[in-house]
Parts: structure tokens; sequence; C-alpha cells
């Protein structure tokens, strides 16, 4: 990289980033008063903001390859589980779920999570441990537990989590800055299969070549 871009992107984040982390600390500060105000009473109905990210969350988890088994309900006959309904006694798969989202069904986000905790739990309880049905529902048991930590309550609060996104990548970004003072390689990341190669302006001297005198 040129020696002035590196002197420039330094001044840059010398003399800007101290704005920069003021508006994100006055940020967090909004945040954090908004997130005790609104954890302290619980949300009886789905809002929209919500319906949208368990739609994202529903939908991510059925593009795992390993949610096929959980994709529709449960066939007694053709998936070989002919005492599956004397076992489970309220079935349910993640296109119902989907489908009853789409459908306004829900009336809060708890009946929308106790329904996809559901299908976890009929599977591993139909499914002895140790079954690999069994070990993939927990999996996922735990991967959709970790995706419900991160659904906001509001917009407020939606708007607050990509700041805080966006704030880590910015972080990381100025962590990584180029220090000016240090000589870039360019051949060291170029490939050594696509470097240019070398060409012999003049033919080296050889034993046979006669001598002049």
């Amino acid at each position: 990289m040129n020696i002035r871009v590196c002197f420039l992107i330094n001044h840059i984040f010398t003399n800007i980033s101290p704005y920069i982390f003021a508006y994100f600390k006055q940020t967090f500060s909004i945040s954090y008063q908004m997130n005790r105000t609104v954890r302290g009473s619980a949300q009886s109905t789905l809002n929209g903001v919500q319906k949208t990210y368990c739609l994202k969350i529903t939908k991510k988890i059925m593009d795992y390859p390993i949610s096929v088994f959980f994709l529709n309900p449960v066939d007694p006959e053709k998936d070989g589980a002919p005492d599956y309904l004397e076992k489970i006694k309220k079935p349910m798969d993640l296109n119902t779920v989907k489908s009853k989202l789409e459908s306004n069904s829900y009336p809060s986000i708890d009946k929308w999570k106790e329904e996809m905790n559901l299908i976890w739990k009929n599977a591993m309880t139909y499914n002895t441990e140790g079954n690999y049905i069994h070990m993939i529902a927990k999996e996922l048991n735990e991967v959709f537990r970790r995706f419900c930590e991160t659904i906001p309550k509001s917009e407020l609060e939606a708007w607050t989590f990509r700041v805080r996104k966006t704030h880590s990548k910015l972080m990381k970004l100025i962590e990584s800055k180029p220090d000016p003072t240090r000589k870039q390689n360019v051949t060291a990341s170029v490939p050594k299969s696509q470097r240019p190669t070398k060409i012999l302006l003049r033919q080296k001297s050889t034993n046979n070549v006669p001598s002049v005198t």
C-alpha cells in the first residue's frame, strides 16, 4: 500500500474515532435503559418485529440439511414408526410452525417457542439417546435456543442490535488498520504460480563456446 494512503488512514482513525466512540457510548446508554424497561414487563402479543425474526429463525433452521427429518409431519407407515402416535400425543413439524407464523396463528412469542421446542422434545422422546435423530434434535434444540437470544422486542431494540453488529465490525476494522511504518512485501501475497516469469536478456556462457583468442 502507498505510504501516503497509510498515513491518511492513520489520520482518519486518530481524529474521527473519538466522535465515533462517543456516538456508540450514547447509543449503548440508551439501549441499556431501554432493555431494563422492556425486560421488566412480559409481552403478551407477537408484534410485527418479533414475527419477522421468528420467521427468519424458523426458515434458517429449515435450511439446515440435518433439519430434513423435522420439515413435515411424521408418517407412521412411511417413516417406519407404527407406534409414533401412541407415544407422541402432540406431533409438530417445522412447516406447520412456519404456516402458523405466516397466518398469524400465534398469540405470543412464547407459544411459537413452545411449539418449536415441541419438535425437538418429540424427537428426543420417541428416539432413544444415542440414536442419530435424537442427537440431531438435541443439537438443533441448542441452536434454536441461541437464536432466540437475539430476538428483539421492538423496532428500537432491533435497531440497537444492528448498531451493536456494526460497532463490532468497526472495531475489527480499526484493530486491523495497516501500520504506516511497515514496508509491505507485494510479491509475498502473490502465489508463486502467478508471479511473472524471469526472462534472460543474455545467454549464459558455457564451456563449449570457442575462445576468441
